[in-house]
């Protein structure tokens, strides 16, 4: 269930991050995330959507969510120089001092500098990955 959502500006250009796009919102410290979707699993666990387009979310308040729902669209929004989704799993609702909790993705691939393509399970910190 969506349990969390906030508004941001996305980033002007890609390359830049202008932080007075977010220090005048009420909670600037939150808004480094971006825009950002809150899902909670039950059992304190909890998915956080982050840098998402502004306008692009499509989960409203209280709304159930399932495995492959169109959440929102990356985007740049929050301190972030090009547009990605940041994903974190989380024993609990803060972002920034909940502790993390191991993720297992099924349709996640690693696309190397070469034209070697890998599938992964277990996501590293660091190496972008695609969703097919």
């Amino acid at each position: 269930m969506v349990v969390k959502l906030r508004v941001v500006p996305d980033q002007p250009s890609p390359g830049v991050v202008d932080a007075k796009l977010y220090e005048t919102l009420q909670d600037p410290r939150s808004a480094l995330t971006g825009n950002t979707v809150l899902i909670d699993h039950g059992h304190d666990e909890y998915s956080a959507l982050s840098h998402l387009q502004k306008g692009s979310v499509r989960a409203e308040l209280g709304q159930r969510v399932r495995g492959g729902d169109q959440i929102g669209s990356l985007g740049s929004s929050g301190s972030s120089e090009l547009p990605h989704l940041h994903y974190q799993l989380m024993a609990g609702q803060d972002l920034f001092r909940s502790d993390g909790l191991p993720a297992r993705f099924t349709n996640v691939w690693i696309e190397a500098f070469t034209t070697q393509v890998m599938r992964v399970a277990k996501a590293k910190r660091g190496i972008p990955l695609t969703a097919r």
